[in-house]
């Protein structure tokens, strides 16, 4: 996989994290917004490894595809709703269509989950989001790559999904 595409991949990634902490409507006006904590999650396998994100709580990308997975929290009050939140990350990319729209459960709390298909600098990519709250928390699950990429490691993302716990 080429520097650039990377690049661009990892540019998707924290574009679309920035717009997801831009969105939250917060009633607080000071200081940025706590993280969770205390949670308990199954880091995804090799090939991902690790990479600082200064959006992203965690984040990391496979060496093989380029696929990013990552997440983000924002413990604040709000008024958003977990579909509103989705829906915001789906509109970082150009030319965002929502192939799928869904409900699910992460760590058994209702979650809405997208799976979205766009471009970033021409290069056709697809993004799987899925968005619950634990407590005051809102809770964004990421994972994107290029289209042609995306499904090979689509399983590791559901994994990720499945050992996310909060407290």
């Amino acid at each position: 996989m080429t520097d650039l595409i990377k690049i661009c991949l990892i540019f998707f990634q924290g574009l679309v994290l920035v717009i997801l902490t831009s969105c939250v409507s917060v009633q607080v006006p000071f200081g940025p917004a706590r993280k969770v904590e205390r949670t308990l999650i199954t880091k995804p396998a090799i090939p991902f490894v690790a990479f600082t994100s200064n959006t992203a709580d965690e984040a990391w990308i496979s060496e093989k595809t380029g696929n990013t997975i990552s997440y983000l929290s924002e413990c604040k009050k709000t008024n958003e709703n977990i579909e509103d939140v989705a829906a915001d990350a789906a509109n970082a990319i150009e030319h965002s269509r929502i192939v799928k729209s869904s409900r699910g459960l992460i760590d058994t709390k209702q979650s809405a989950e997208l799976l979205v298909s766009g471009k970033v600098d021409s290069h056709k990519v697809k993004m799987a989001i899925a968005v619950f709250q634990s407590k005051n928390c809102l809770i964004s699950l990421i994972y994107g790559g290029l289209d042609e990429k995306f499904d090979e490691e689509l399983n590791e993302f559901e994994s990720f999904k499945n050992g996310f716990h909060t407290p």
